[in-house]
């Protein structure tokens, strides 16, 4: 922040500003002084200009002006209605609570819960947020002051008791005065009295460092619990306490190929932040964007329309049993080991140089001709059976034949009895779901 008559320091006609009436420090037209403020010496720029809703110019220098105007001019009444927000409160209007035993509790001693009615209720349905989805309830929070009316908002997440301000931090919540006699802005209810006004833009600003806030679900939470000493140190009974998110670092390999390449190419030798954020969460790794249209690398990033056929993918993989090093302390390590992976599957759209289409149809892998083809009399029928007309009234074959047309040499023979489970599949991906074996 800029104090901008200290800018001044030296001007003879700061030290008139001081001395006399402003009416003879500006110009009879109104206009004073124009000042600019430049950033030198330093990289640093502020943005300007929107265009789409992106910020689109940098600039390290700033226009201010000042002038004199007729009051009537620049003098304005707002009318305010009773349920409007309107930024200030005094701290006798405002809410406070406190945590008592691990709960939260209002200045009347209050606890702030669903209750045991509500909470049942909500515990013995699927989804309470469907259940909640047209339910409103007024909150004037964000109201426009301007506007008339409370803002309606739907419960079937929750309420939200939004910023809450420790006790230590009230000082820097205050609102800012203006003017020589430092006066808080006008109010509606409060006017411009001078007893201490607390505002919420100290919290947007950066001004409050420290907030917190608690959420009323709709859904239940649940709390995990030891049910054995597994840990050293666990107890039976006792709330697990779950880990933060943690920062670790990971060194690329500088393994090379038999081609005498970096495996791992420009990431080789590189260390890598990475954030685990639990079990199968772990993030970072450098990528690139990959057009599966056009197979094309579009690199890091891409600008405008991220398009169906794009994918995001990983630069390289970690290998089983690969270290990670632990962010605060490098002592300790970490071993990751792949929980899942992606196939990539060829293109079946007959596109491909010896792939066929779902049709198995081939477009330029075979070279051969017609007369290249099997003569079509050294292609035998070895025999089928004859299973005769399908009874859709109760699901039979009538008038079936065995034997069927099987009048070749080479008939291979009636089809054989099923003997291991009853013809149905044994195995299922690995899995064994019939073993015949004693």
């Amino acid at each position: 922040r800029f104090k901008l008559f200290n800018l001044f320091v030296g001007s003879g006609r700061l030290q008139q500003l001081i001395n006399a009436d402003f009416s003879t420090f500006f110009d009879e037209d109104g206009e004073g002084f124009t000042g600019k403020i430049k950033m030198t010496n330093t990289d640093l720029r502020v943005r300007v200009g929107y265009e789409s809703g992106y910020q689109t110019g940098l600039t390290n220098a700033a226009l201010f002006r000042f002038g004199i105007y007729n009051d009537a001019e620049k003098l304005y009444t707002d009318i305010w209605e009773r349920g409007q927000w309107a930024e200030g409160l005094q701290i006798e209007d405002m809410d406070t609570y406190t945590v008592v035993g691990g709960k939260l509790v209002d200045k009347n001693g209050n606890e702030l819960t669903k209750g045991a009615t509500a909470r049942a209720a909500l515990a013995a349905v699927e989804d309470p947020a469907t259940l909640l989805g047209e339910v409103q309830y007024p909150d004037d929070s964000f109201d426009d002051p301007a506007a008339s009316g409370i803002d309606l908002r739907k419960l079937e997440w929750g309420v939200s008791s939004y910023d809450l301000i420790p006790a230590s931090e009230l000082p820097n919540l205050e609102c800012r005065k203006n003017g020589k006699d430092q006066l808080y802005d006008s109010h509606p209810v409060y006017g411009q009295s001078t007893t201490t006004r607390y505002c919420r833009y100290q919290i947007w600003d950066g001004t409050v460092t420290t907030k917190y806030s608690f959420n009323v679900e709709s859904h239940p939470q649940y709390d995990v619990f030891y049910a054995n000493a597994v840990e050293a140190g666990a107890v039976i009974g006792e709330k697990v306490i779950v880990a933060e998110p943690k920062t670790m670092y990971y060194t690329v390999p500088e393994t090379t190929g038999l081609d005498g390449n970096p495996v791992f190419g420009k990431d080789a030798g590189k260390r890598i932040r990475l954030d685990f954020n639990g079990h199968g969460e772990l993030w970072g790794i450098p990528g690139f964007v990959y057009d599966t249209a056009t197979n094309a690398d579009l690199g890091d990033h891409i600008q405008g329309e991220w398009k169906s056929t794009y994918r995001y993918l990983s630069r390289f993989i970690m290998a089983d049993g690969a270290k990670i090093k632990d962010g605060i302390d490098e002592t300790i390590e970490y071993k990751v080991k792949a929980l899942e992976g992606e196939v990539w599957l060829t293109k079946a759209d007959g596109t491909i140089s010896g792939v066929g289409d779902l049709g198995g149809r081939y477009t330029s892998f075979y070279d051969g001709t017609v007369a290249d083809l099997a003569d079509e009399r050294e292609m035998t029928v070895l025999g089928f059976e004859d299973w005769g007309t399908f009874d859709t009234s109760n699901g039979n074959w009538l008038n079936s034949s065995p034997d069927g047309i099987n009048d070749n040499d080479n008939y291979l023979g009636a089809r054989p009895t099923p003997t291991v489970n009853g013809g149905d599949t044994a195995v299922v991906h690995g899995e064994v779901i019939f073993d015949p074996s004693p």
